[in-house]
């Protein structure tokens, strides 16, 4: 019997438990058919003949004798009795004691050496393959095995054995080995994608009880804090790090949904790994949230749709809820919605309140009051330019200039610096009559104005009949109009005429002579501004567009 145990081979396949001769498998095939089919009246020397040689036999059997009785007789025998009835109680109370018999034959004889060897084959089988196999392997063979003994206990082993049966092979091939599983190639399955063999892990080490599942957790959390830790550490990738902590998220969360079955505990780990990451470069990533979210915001985006946009958003709230400076994106996100709305950049007006909504539910009214502050000034502002239109209706405007105003309320919207420039006589003309027309209808109230994000649209032209518009900034404009009067210009007469400070002069320069698009001749040539530099019109400019942009140098915002 215990040769027979011992078939069960290392690689996975196993011989037949019982080494019966074919004899005896046809004999114990007519039994059963007899049992089902065949009722008999026991003959009359039953007691006296039949039933004593059957004891005999099952007391030898006991005892490690050889029973007197060949085994046709005995299965001749056994057919008999289960072939037959009668009315005597003592007849009937034969086949318990039988089954009584072979029963404890089972569990005294059998079961122990049975279990003894199944323990040594998987605590050996175990042992050498963890070893020797890639971790995918080694889970496909552990569930091969479990699949093995379940169909072992259906088809010949006593359903009493079955629990015991299946904690050794779980003992020896998952619970001692799950340090191992989870040290050797877990990161390497996340990071190749490997959902089913991830899948397969969280299922058998559910075998285990809570011990196994809370090292899977954790071997989980800290692949998340060690792999998000280097997206967001590298200064050279930041451009791309917003990306990269979407993409890893979206994947994380496959995984919490495919393998380990939405468990509210790994969906916690989750969470917990992702903030502990993401805040370990200060302010950072709230910057790059921040970022990200107006570069959708913004015309010209990629997104195709409205329900694409919405889509990419909550995203992007996603990564906000876990970042700890929440006051430093506010202040990113103030200053871009700013642009967007002064210089009427806004992909959808829509997507902008969409935005607003999710920041005041996420964070409630006190972290949205300002922003929302700005979208009133700019929905009076246009109110307010409604009325000076029917103002200056009959009026003749200085310069035959329009002009577009809007009034901000300075305590919702960001800080700009203080910056002085002359202005043309035109513009200074025109300012004073927008004054003079607010003050009158708002008494009481100051205004100051603000040119930083102040920006023109200058028609004219280079060469002869190539008419032009250019969007530009107002210190850009300010410097073009000079060569209405001049043909050349140094450095130091452009400083002079327009008083703009240096460091926004020498980047306006910039982007006029030095970029993409070069409506001025510098010389000499070079990339730096200097104060000896000589600037004159490019009259050779070509442009297939009519409206050009001329984008201004911008300074790392801080």
């Amino acid at each position: 019997m215990a040769k027979d145990i011992h078939n069960r081979n290392v690689n996975g396949t196993s011989s037949n438990f019982f080494s019966s001769q074919n004899s005896s498998m046809t004999t114990k095939k007519l039994v059963i058919k007899n049992l089902k089919s065949s009722i008999l009246t026991p003959p009359v020397d039953y007691f006296d003949k039949i039933w004593p040689l059957l004891k005999q036999a099952l007391e030898a059997i006991l005892n490690g004798r050889n029973s007197p009785t060949n085994e046709e007789q005995l299965y001749r025998h056994i057919d008999h009795l289960c072939t037959t009835t009668s009315t005597n109680e003592a007849i009937n109370s034969q086949p318990s004691l039988l089954y009584e018999n072979l029963k404890e034959l089972y569990k005294k004889d059998f079961e122990p050496l049975f279990l003894q060897s199944t323990e040594e084959l998987y605590h050996n089988e175990g042992r050498t393959l963890i070893q020797t196999l890639e971790l995918s392997q080694y889970l496909s063979h552990v569930e091969r095995r479990l699949n093995e003994e379940q169909l072992r206990i259906k088809n010949y082993i006593d359903q009493s054995t079955k629990l015991q049966l299946i904690h050794i092979v779980e003992n020896n091939l998952i619970t001692n080995h799950i340090k191992q599983m989870l040290s050797k190639s877990f990161d390497t399955l996340i990071d190749e994608n490997r959902l089913s063999s991830v899948a397969a892990m969280y299922d058998l080490f559910l075998r285990t009880g809570p011990l196994g599942i809370n090292d899977l957790r954790e071997a989980f959390g800290n692949y998340i804090k060690v792999h998000g830790r280097v997206l967001v550490i590298d200064v050279d990738k930041d451009d791309k790090m917003v990306d990269e902590l979407l993409e890893f998220k979206e994947k994380l969360d496959r995984f919490v949904h495919e393998c380990f079955h939405s468990n509210e505990k790994f969906g916690n780990i989750l969470k917990d790994s992702f903030e502990f990451f993401i805040n370990q470069r200060s302010n950072k990533p709230a910057e790059l949230v921040a970022k990200a979210v107006d570069a959708r915001l913004r015309t010209g985006n990629k997104e195709a749709t409205e329900e694409e946009l919405e889509k990419i958003l909550d995203k992007l709230l996603i990564l906000f809820r876990f970042i700890h400076g929440k006051d430093v994106f506010e202040a990113f996100y103030k200053k871009d919605l700013a642009k967007r709305l002064l210089v009427g950049k806004s992909a959808s007006v829509d997507a902008e309140k969409s935005m607003l909504l999710k920041l005041k539910q996420e964070c409630g009214n006190i972290f949205t009051s300002k922003l929302e502050g700005m979208f009133k000034d700019i929905e009076l502002s246009k109110d307010i330019m409604t009325a000076f239109e029917q103002y200056m209706h009959g009026r003749e405007a200085p310069g035959n200039i329009g002009m577009s105003v809007c009034v901000l309320t300075m305590g919702f919207w960001p800080t700009y610096p203080t910056v002085t420039a002359i202005l043309p006589p035109e513009f200074c003309r025109l300012q004073e009559i927008f004054t003079t027309f607010y003050l009158s209808k708002h008494t009481g109230r100051k205004l100051q104005w603000q040119y930083t994000l102040d920006h023109c649209l200058l028609k004219g032209w280079l060469k002869q009949k190539a008419v032009k518009e250019f969007h530009v900034s107002l210190y850009q404009a300010l410097v073009l109009l000079l060569f209405n009067q001049q043909n050349d210009v140094t450095y130091k007469d452009i400083h002079e005429q327009t008083k703009i400070l240096e460091p926004e002069l020498k980047r306006t320069l910039q982007s006029l002579a030095c970029g993409k698009i070069r409506l001025l001749n510098k010389k000499p040539m070079s990339k730096d501004i200097n104060s000896d530099d000589l600037f004159s019109l490019n009259t050779s400019f070509e442009h297939k567009l009519i409206r050009i942009k001329i984008n201004q140098v911008q300074l790392k915002e801080t």
